[in-house]
């Protein structure tokens, strides 16, 4: 397993202190000029984390010094600002790695073992978790005899273009951070402002930081419209694949306290109660949780039955026939989709995952 990537000559040093200045404490910011960068999280103890580029390299291994902060803020921070109190400081190069192969046998890499990169942006964290998530729902069914080991190197198709995607992301962007020339650091300055103005860039930059756009919709374990004998359009937005958006059904219920089982998740979309039932018996014997939603409130005593009155769910997730099934991932993504009642179509799909 070969850790593959590039090194940048850039110093980092990271420090958590207590901040003092004008600005509100509970948000983070970030400063930067003339190739220098230096950015504040608040943390839950009232302190804030500092990161910033650094002219010491990490091979001396010395403290970084309130003095060294203090003017990086005089140079690039913002102004009447004070830090104290540091309790905790490292000094890093900045690795872009990850490796191509997450499985060696019995052997499974996650997090910083398969993959490294720039804190600017925040994410190595969350996509260690997922990468867990990811991995464990499929062990969990292979262990106990439900799924193939094939299921396993799935693990790697649908992890590793996700840490390749972050990996270019953030070294693009740690790299127009540190660089030094007057004309780059022109356009930066030009360039930044309309950018942050914009709520649609805005939007995307969210979308990205917290991960929510990420979708697995090329893997080989999801499938949609080449399943179904009815065709969903293609410019839905979700397809199978994709994470499966929370959304209030039957009087204030949400839709994510249903996920909330390490369990497979199907939903039926029919007001059909005899064929919700013969399609709950084909599935009664795999570790899969079955739920009805239709649109009439005079079957919401039946067990299992979600009245969805006001048709939102099935308009979010393209049911305009009024029928259809969908089945979720233990990890929250949309495993099957499929625009009718077929069950020959759900247990083709279900044949791909389960023994």
């Amino acid at each position: 397993m070969n850790f593959e990537g590039v090194t940048i000559q850039q110093n980092f040093s990271l420090a958590d202190l207590k901040v003092e200045w004008e600005l509100p404490n509970n948000q983070s910011y970030a400063f930067l000029d003339k190739g220098k960068f230096i950015a504040f999280f608040p943390m839950k103890d009232g302190n804030h984390r500092i990161l910033m580029t650094s002219d010491i390299s990490p091979k001396e291994q010395s403290e970084v010094s309130i003095k060294e902060i203090e003017q990086m803020i005089q140079e690039i921070g913002p102004t009447n600002t004070s830090v104290s109190n540091v309790s905790w400081t490292s000094r890093f190069l900045v690795n872009q790695r990850k490796v191509k192969q997450a499985r060696l046998g019995r052997v499974f890499l996650a997090g910083d073992a398969a993959h490294i990169h720039s804190p600017i942006g925040a994410q190595g964290m969350n996509t260690g978790i997922q990468d867990a998530y990811n991995l464990s729902w499929k062990l969990a069914l292979v262990l106990k005899n439900y799924s193939p080991d094939t299921l396993l190197d799935t693990y790697t198709t649908e992890r590793e273009p996700v840490w390749g995607k972050l990996l270019s992301g953030t070294e693009r962007f740690t790299r127009i951070l540190i660089q030094k020339s007057r004309l780059v650091n022109k356009v930066r300055k030009t360039i930044a402002p309309v950018l942050t103005s914009s709520r649609i860039i805005n939007q995307k930059f969210i979308d990205a930081i917290s991960q929510t756009g990420i979708h697995y919709r090329h893997s080989p374990i999801v499938h949609g419209e080449e399943y179904g004998s009815k065709q969903f359009n293609k410019g839905d937005r979700l397809q199978p694949g994709d994470r499966v958006p929370d959304e209030i059904i039957d009087e204030g219920q949400r839709l994510y306290d249903l996920l909330t089982t390490t369990k497979h998740v199907l939903f039926v979309f029919t007001d059909n109660h005899e064929a919700f039932k013969k399609i709950k018996e084909h599935v009664d014997l795999l570790p899969i949780q079955v739920f009805q939603i239709g649109i009439e409130r005079n079957r919401a005593i039946q067990q299992n039955y979600l009245c969805d009155l006001k048709e939102q769910i099935y308009s979010k997730y393209g049911f305009a026939s009024k029928e259809g099934m969908l089945l979720v991932r233990p990890d929250g993504y949309m495993s099957f989709k499929c625009v009718d009642l077929n069950i020959h179509l759900l247990k083709k799909h279900l044949q791909v995952i389960f023994n």
